[in-house]
This record gives C-alpha cells, structure tokens and sequence, in this order.
C-alpha cells in the first residue's frame, strides 16, 4: 500500500482514515496524501468513502509535528519520526493505532531522529529509510536503512542504500516485497541551495 503521511486505500463501500498535518480542511470527496505542509495541529481524521464525511477520532498523544510518515501492518499503523518544537528538532519515537483513536508508545527507535523519510511494510518487517534531521552542523540528510521483525521490540540496521541521502522521499511497496522510493531532496535551504531529485531505486531486502 502507498503511504505517505498515512493513506489507506479500500473499496468504495468501506471506510479509509489518513494521518495528516495539513492547514485547513479537506475537500469532499478527495483523498490526500499529505505530507510537507505547515502544521498547525496534528489531526487525525476519519473519512467514509461512501458519503465523504470527516470525523475526528483524537489528537494524537505524541509533541505536534510534521514530516512524520506511517505504514500499515497486520497490527495497525506504525508511525515514527517527523519534526516537533516548532520545527526547531526531529524525533524518533514510535506509536502503534489500531482505531486512529488509541495509540500505544514502543520501545525508542536506535536509528537517528528524522523526518520526511520513507517507510515500508514487507516480507513482514518494517522498514526505515533516509529522511533527514534538523541540524545547522554536519550532514542533516540520510541514506540508511533499518529494519523491525519482531513487533518493533528491535532495530536492525541494514547498512547505507546505494542512493544519494535525501529527504522528502516517494516510497511505495509493490506485491509482497518490493520497495521502491523515488525523488526527494537535499542541499540547503531554499531556492537554489535546495537540490531535487528524480532517480527512482527498488528493492526487496533493503540493503
């Protein structure tokens, strides 16, 4: 399933919920993948496919952000990372929901605090990649990979992929294994400090 800020896709008759940091509200009748937008407050939100309605289901119980990014699982929507204090700090904490309106804390994440990342679910682990943290030293952009199997009780780091580091990644998953992120950014600042992407790189293991 395609997820970016957090979007499931579902027939027409059932229900779809999306995790979002957007300013104002949607538009009937539309579907969003929301990801690098102003935050004003994190809301998540429930949308029927049927009549197009929104209805709010909680604040989250994690700091308000942005560039946080979710998948789904067979035990919920794990979601981790995005950037909070105003944009001043990236994060890497974890939260499990399996109704958008319960969320429960996992163990601290060991890879480094990020935001704008990808992630995946496949071959029954999730996956972390690239994305970037907020630092006026160092490199701020990523290339590494991690990896839970067992429940998110531990990480696993896969090494560093093959493509440039870079945040505001497209990623999907395709079939049962194969992941697949295209474009992003990196450099600094805006305008011409800041370098896009349009590389396109897959795979099936993450390394």
């Amino acid at each position: 399933a395609r997820v970016s800020a957090c979007t499931k896709s579902v027939p027409e008759d059932e229900s779809s919920w999306t995790v979002h940091h957007r300013r104002g509200a949607p538009v009937a009748g539309e579907r969003y993948n929301m990801r690098r937008t102003h935050l004003v407050a994190l809301l998540v939100a429930s949308i029927s496919a049927q009549n197009a309605t929104w209805q709010k289901l909680s604040d989250g119980p994690w700091s308000a952000r942005e560039g946080l990014m979710a998948v789904e699982t067979p035990a919920g929507i794990v979601m981790t990372g995005g950037r909070d204090l105003f944009g001043a700090a990236a994060t890497r904490d974890v939260w499990v929901t399996k109704d958008g309106s319960k969320w429960e804390k996992q163990a601290q994440a060991p890879f480094k605090a990020r935001a704008y990342h990808a992630m995946f679910y496949a071959q029954g682990c999730v996956f972390v990649a690239g994305g970037q943290t907020i630092s006026l030293i160092g490199a701020p952009y990523y290339n590494d990979v991690w990896k839970s199997c067992d429940g998110l009780q531990t990480w696993h780091p896969l090494g560093h992929a093959p493509w440039r580091p870079r945040a505001g990644i497209a990623f999907t998953s395709f079939g049962s294994d194969q992941m697949i992120i295209a474009g992003g950014c990196y450099g600094e600042g805006q305008g011409p400090g800041r370098k896009f992407l349009n590389d396109v790189w897959s795979s099936t293991d993450g390394t």
